[in-house]
């Protein structure tokens, strides 16, 4: 599947009317290694051959977590080429979940910023239906950020960085819910500063959804730490070291 994706990405470029484009690796997939080096090569070569007209790109990749620490050579590195206006100039949506991620992605600040972006969110949990993991997404260098909790460091960053895009009308920062962790994700609306859970029935990338009458999430107290390495949920939602 990577190889085709790669392959694919060459012919981007003569597809100059693209506005939108949403990429999934199916759950289950590509959990080794080599496979999930793959899919960091076919995410690069995306992002890196789309026409400078796309305006919303969707990069989804559930499912259970790998022990695949990415090399952070410049060539396999998803996260500095997807808030550069030079790599996408037209952008205004961008919605993310990754197994691993820079928590800058919530905190550049500089002359290359998507500053025109309407829509950034970031999915951390690996959950989805019938198949996950009881964990968020790992940093992309996670020896710089050891015993630091991912969901609330890029809680912070992203409120902070707020202000550095004049147009956003849509930021979010989703989590794992360890108390329901197949489902219900714990939901955090950067610009309202409200925290709730993510309806079975919506989308965690849709843009129209309104969270206002959404049920409020539970305490940070009652959370148990979902970055735990170690944690995985079965298939029926049972927690197992």
């Amino acid at each position: 599947m990577c190889n085709l994706l790669t392959s694919f990405a060459e012919h981007l470029p003569q597809m100059a009317d693209l506005r939108s484009f949403r990429v999934k690796v199916p759950i289950g997939s590509l959990t080794s290694e080599r496979l999930d080096s793959l899919r960091c090569a076919a995410t690069v070569s995306l992002i890196s051959h789309f026409p400078r007209t796309l305006t919303s790109l969707t990069i989804d990749t559930p499912g259970g977590p790998s022990r695949f620490k990415p090399q952070m050579a410049e060539s396999n590195h998803v996260c500095p080429l997807l808030l550069n206006k030079e790599i996408l100039p037209s952008l205004r949506h961008l919605a993310i979940r990754s197994h691993n991620i820079c928590p800058e992605l919530c905190a550049v600040d500089d002359s290359r910023l998507q500053t025109q972006l309407q829509t950034l969110i970031v999915n951390l949990s690996m959950a989805e239906g019938g198949f996950y993991a009881a964990v968020n997404a790992r940093y992309c260098e996670e020896d710089k950020y050891k015993g630091i909790p991912i969901y609330p460091h890029m809680k912070i960053l992203a409120k902070s960085a707020a202000v550095h895009f004049p147009a956003i009308r849509t930021m979010r920062l989703l989590c794992i819910n360890p108390k329901s962790p197949g489902s219900l994700e714990i939901c955090y609306n950067v610009l309202s500063d409200r925290e709730v859970l993510l309806p079975d029935d919506v989308l965690w990338d849709d843009v129209d959804w309104d969270d206002a009458d959404a049920e409020p999430a539970p305490p940070p107290s009652e959370h148990s730490d979902p970055d735990d390495p170690d944690i995985e949920a079965s298939y029926d939602g049972s927690l197992s070291p």
